[in-house]
């Protein structure tokens, strides 16, 4: 780390843990919580090992090998693969946009083991644990893209431990949800969001592993913040007098700082 950057280099995860003012979340191969009690004492990434090895060739599969096994090391679905380490949630939690999204576009199922396999490529790819970005504190994190797909792959089957809570009280309330189990739930409400929107995410893993082999490249994400931000609410200019554009065309690292999005 140099300055107020950071990256994921293939570095011990000891050797930038001890790294003062850094706050990290959690891995979920080394969190000192990734552990649950079971017949047999097994740590949560062995059982994450053990249950995205499994068979997935469909959304039951995930839905049951994910959030519905009770019965360590038998496994039988997808389903019971999420189910198995996230068991508290088994009762609440179901796959139903996920399943839609797969009947619109049955070419991306084969995907769902190629993404397993993806994310249990962890403690190769990405050997440390992220960095959280913190408001008001400036700090960029820079990663492959390869790495990025690893943890896409690994919110996919909702690896992430501790980060399902969503109360005042849970411990990253106010950061955004990582794992995408609440995105394949079919609730009634914005279903058919969600569907489009697993599509266009089964669409970007698509293109990980398309024939000319997984990214090459490396994405920056930087925190800045004001030192003293603007008094808005004393502020008389009208949004209608702020010049706005928007271009299909442009590339956004092509805008000279000037896109806001």
């Amino acid at each position: 780390m140099s300055g107020s950057a950071n990256s994921l280099p293939r570095t011990s995860t000891d050797a930038i843990s001890t790294m003062a003012g850094v706050e990290y979340n959690i891995d979920p191969r080394h969190s000192t919580f990734a552990s649950f009690s079971l017949p047999l004492s097994v740590r949560r990434w062995d059982v994450i090992q053990r249950v995205l090895s499994e068979k997935i060739d469909s959304a039951a599969a995930f839905e049951s090998l994910i959030f519905k096994s009770s019965h360590y090391p038998r496994f039988v679905t997808l389903q019971k693969a999420v189910n198995t380490y996230n068991n508290r949630y088994a009762r609440s939690w179901n796959v139903d946009c996920l399943s839609a999204a797969l009947v619109q576009r049955p070419d991306f199922v084969p995907l769902l083991q190629k993404i397993a396999e993806l994310a249990l490529k962890a403690p190769d790819l990405v050997t440390q644990p992220v960095p959280l970005l913190r408001q008001n504190k400036e700090r960029s994190l820079s990663l492959s893209q390869l790495q990025i797909a690893c943890l896409l792959a690994n919110a996919f089957y909702s690896t992430f431990p501790r980060r399902n809570a969503t109360g005042v009280n849970s411990e990253y309330y106010d950061f955004p949800t990582i794992n995408f189990s609440s995105l394949f739930c079919g609730t009634g409400y914005g279903d058919e969001s969600s569907v489009e929107k697993i599509i266009c995410l089964l669409h970007y893993f698509s293109r990980v592993f398309d024939d000319d082999g997984p990214p090459s490249g490396t994405v920056t994400f930087t925190r800045r913040c004001l030192h003293s931000p603007p008094d808005f609410s004393a502020s008389e200019m009208l949004v209608g007098s702020i010049p706005f554009g928007v271009s299909s065309s442009c590339l956004i690292e092509d805008t000279q700082g000037s896109a806001l999005h």
